[in-house]
């Protein structure tokens, strides 16, 4: 909506003086046709059609629709801006009849030239809507068929691993500890095999085994605490 559409629209005649007496165009319209007098006489601005009617306005514009300002006013209600155009629209064609022609012809091809034009736009932009519909719609499919092959791909992953993984940390940890129970087991083994706590003493050339209780530190040599051990001279 241009400065002039605007200022017709709200009624502002202040507003619309200035902007036309600066270079803006009575006669500019918006994509649908819709002129300054057309927008004036739609919303019953009287005094906004009087001073672009007396700026040279062409009262017999025509939008999309083929409206004139006076169709608008009438279909609006706007009584007093209806008998206002209809006594311009009379004297205009009492006056100058050719002129009131070439206005009225000027207007029709001007609203088929706008016509087309505005199919055109609206085709445009059906287009650009539906390829901009595609792409969201094939991205939205890639991303899903993206989600179902991660899935799928995860899933096989989680299966594979499954089927080659070890034992659960329950039954690592049971058979950990059977395990390290064998091995006490073996040591202790060995242990008692190695020697049963006793040394051999020969008494007279004779051998006999005495168990003693100390400390070994060699098949010959060993330290026992006192009293465990009796005198030589005691044995007879």
């Amino acid at each position: 909506m241009t400065p002039t559409l605007w200022a017709a629209y709200h009624g502002n005649l202040e507003s619309l003086r200035l902007i036309v007496s600066r270079g803006g165009d009575p006669d500019k319209c918006d994509i649908w046709g819709n002129t300054p007098l057309h927008l004036a006489a739609s919303n019953g601005h009287l005094h906004c059609l009087s001073f672009l009617v007396s700026f040279g306005a062409n009262i017999w514009c025509l939008d999309n629709d083929y409206h004139t300002p006076l169709d608008m006013a009438a279909m609006k209600g706007h009584m007093e801006c209806v008998r206002y155009l209809d006594s311009i629209a009379a004297k205009q064609s009492s006056l100058n009849p050719k002129l009131v022609g070439k206005l009225k012809d000027k207007a029709f091809r001007e609203a088929e030239r706008r016509i087309r034009e505005c199919a055109k736009m609206q085709r445009k932009h059906h287009e650009r809507m539906e390829r901009r519909y595609r792409r969201e719609l094939a991205e939205r499919s890639d991303a899903l068929s993206f989600s179902s092959l991660t899935s799928s791909t995860l899933s096989r992953r989680l299966q594979h691993l499954a089927l080659g993984s070890p034992l659960p940390y329950s039954q690592a940890t049971l058979h950990g500890t059977a395990r390290g129970k064998a091995k006490i087991q073996r040591k202790l083994e060995r242990r008692k095999q190695g020697g049963d706590g006793t040394f051999k003493i020969s008494e007279d050339g004779r051998k006999s085994v005495r168990s003693l209780s100390g400390l070994q530190l060699g098949s010959d040599v060993m330290f026992v605490r006192q009293g465990t051990y009796a005198n030589p001279k005691e044995w007879g």
